[in-house]
C-alpha cells in the first residue's frame, strides 16, 4: 500500500472520529444493535443446523490461521502479534462467559468466522508476497 493509501485511511480515521463526537455514539450503537437483530432474525429463519455450521467453519479457519503463522514464523516472518491478537478477539467472540456476548446470542460466531476468515486470507497475502523474498536471519 502507497503512503497515500495509509494517509487516506488515517484522515477517514479522524473524520469518523469528528462525525461521532458530533453526532454522538447513540446513532452508532442503534445501527449496530439493529445489524445484530437482523443478522440473528436470518440465522433463525436458516435454523438451527446453520449455526452448527458457521461455528465449524469459524474453528477450521482459526486453525488455518494458526497454521499458516507457524508457517510464516519458519519462514522467518514476524507473525506472532498478529496471532495473540486475532486469537484474544476470536476467543473473545467464540466465548460464552462475557457479558457482553449475551446480547448477541448466535452472531458472535458469525463475527469470530469474519475474523478468522480476514486474519486467514491477510497471512495468504502475507505468504505469498513474502515467498520471494529471501528469509529473514533471527536475531
Amino acid at each position: 500500500m502507497s503512503r497515500n493509501g495509509i494517509a487516506l485511511i488515517w484522515v477517514l480515521g479522524g473524520v469518523l472520529a469528528l462525525l461521532l463526537i458530533f453526532a454522538g455514539p447513540n446513532p452508532v450503537e442503534l445501527a449496530l444493535r439493529e445489524a445484530i437483530d437482523r443478522t440473528e432474525l436470518f440465522l433463525d429463519r436458516l435454523g438451527g443446523p446453520t449455526i452448527a455450521v458457521v461455528r465449524a467453519v469459524a474453528v477450521a479457519l482459526f486453525c488455518v490461521f494458526l497454521a499458516l503463522c507457524v508457517v510464516a514464523l519458519r519462514r522467518g516472518q514476524a507473525a506472532i502479534g498478529l496471532a495473540v491478537v486475532v486469537s484474544i478477539v476470536f476467543l473473545l467472540l467464540a466465548g460464552y462467559d462475557f457479558a457482553w456476548i449475551l446480547y448477541l446470542r448466535r452472531p458472535h460466531w458469525v463475527l469470530a468466522l469474519l475474523v478468522a476468515l480476514f486474519a486467514s486470507l491477510s497471512m495468504t497475502r502475507r505468504l505469498m508476497a513474502g515467498a520471494s523474498l529471501p528469509a529473514r536471519r533471527p536475531r
